[in-house]
Parts: C-alpha cells; structure tokens; sequence
C-alpha cells in the first residue's frame, strides 16, 4: 500500500509542476505579446 501511495503523490506532484510550468509559460507568451498588441493599436490609432 505504501509504495501504491507514494507513487500516486509522485504523479500527483508531477501533474502539479506541469500545471504550473504550463501556465508559467501562457503568462509569458501573453505578457510578450500583450505590448505588441497594444503598440500596434497605438500606432493605427
């Protein structure tokens, strides 16, 4: 039973930094392009 634990809080853990590292990385490419946007739209307005 204890190594059927361990192994489902390891998944558990390893589907936690992958959740993070995914959303980490969506913040970027948005904060990245939100600037570019926004310039864009400045310079046709």
């Amino acid at each position: 039973m204890d190594m059927v634990e361990w192994r489902w809080a390891g998944w558990q853990v390893l589907g936690v930094t992958t959740m993070v590292f995914l959303l980490r990385n969506e913040r970027k490419t948005e904060v990245v392009n939100a600037p570019n946007s926004t310039f864009t739209t400045d310079q046709q307005s």
